[in-house]
């Protein structure tokens, strides 16, 4: 396997997912981290989760004695993924360390091995967010996009847009902490009856209905789904939405022209966006922040 760790991207499913609905994530090609080594690597990090490695039931399933030595010779893990963007940069990370200390790595996994594989690297990547899934690094290391659901995991082929629909990233420009974005969400499904049974009788469906117009390319009927979730988020994680962005992500929304969606926990990162506007015109719309076309190929 070559030294090549993609990002990824949550397409759509935020916070969904959390409650085992469907998702739909993406290798983010355009970004991506790979083993270097140099003398005095500042690579302290990787030390302490070396010491997380080796405490884990299943620490024998890997190199570890051939990690440390690597880190002391100086490898380093060298990224263009920005961290706490929702991109996943520490899934990179681990997908990394899978592929190259794994004493018996899964090359390619069956549906079932998927499973198997998921659950391994959450626990790896556990070190850095208290809780993974392992969905990212899954990711990075198929280098495949992925649909999930009810723990059904399948890799799948996702159609790029037509020329007329620009796909992008934009670069909130802060960087924001998982967890607690997803705690402040399960409050809400654990206490506030009515707002869980809004979300799963109205938010869940047309996240579902957005996945499958996207599958069978029908990217007219997207363009509405789009517009329909962008809406429904800023009731549903309004507390995710970055205030100094909600103007425009009103705007855009009134307009018709251009929608903004959370891009994973929301909160700061990265958000989704989808415009019938061409890449120059979008990125007026936001003039002190950075967007990234979005690739799909």
């Amino acid at each position: 396997m070559r030294n090549f760790y993609p990002g990824k991207i949550l397409l759509y499913g935020e916070y969904s997912i959390v409650l085992k609905n469907k998702a739909l994530a993406i290798p983010l090609i355009s970004q991506s981290g790979s083993w270097e080594h140099v003398n005095g690597a500042d690579n302290i990090s990787l030390f302490g989760w070396l010491e997380y490695l080796k405490k884990l039931p299943q620490a024998a399933d890997y190199n570890l004695v051939h990690f440390e030595q690597e880190l002391y010779s100086g490898l380093f893990f060298e990224s263009s993924i920005p961290q706490g963007y929702g991109a996943g940069s520490s899934g990179a990370l681990v997908a990394a360390f899978y592929a190259h200390f794994s004493i018996s790595a899964i090359t390619n996994p069956s549906i079932t091995n998927l499973q198997e594989l998921k659950k391994e690297l959450g626990v790896l990547e556990s070190y850095f967010h208290g809780n993974s899934s392992g969905t990212d690094p899954l990711v990075s290391y198929l280098k495949h996009s992925l649909l999930l659901a009810n723990d059904k995991i399948d890799k799948i082929n996702v159609p790029s847009p037509p020329d007329e629909l620009f796909f992008f990233l934009l670069d909130c420009g802060i960087a924001r902490k998982t967890e607690p974005l997803v705690s402040t969400f399960l409050h809400e499904i654990q206490n506030n009856k009515n707002y869980t049974s809004d979300f799963e009788n109205h938010y869940v469906p047309v996240v579902d209905q957005t996945i499958q117009e996207h599958l069978d390319s029908r990217f007219t009927e997207l363009k509405k789904q789009w517009l329909e979730l962008s809406q429904l988020q800023t009731h549903f994680f309004k507390a995710m939405i970055p205030q100094n962005l909600i103007e425009y992500w009103h705007k855009g929304n009134n307009e018709g022209h251009t929608h903004l969606k959370l891009c994973g926990a929301g909160g700061g990162g990265y958000l989704l966006g989808l415009s019938t506007l061409k890449e120059k015109q979008v990125s007026l719309l936001y003039p002190n922040l950075n967007i990234i076309a979005l690739p799909f190929s």
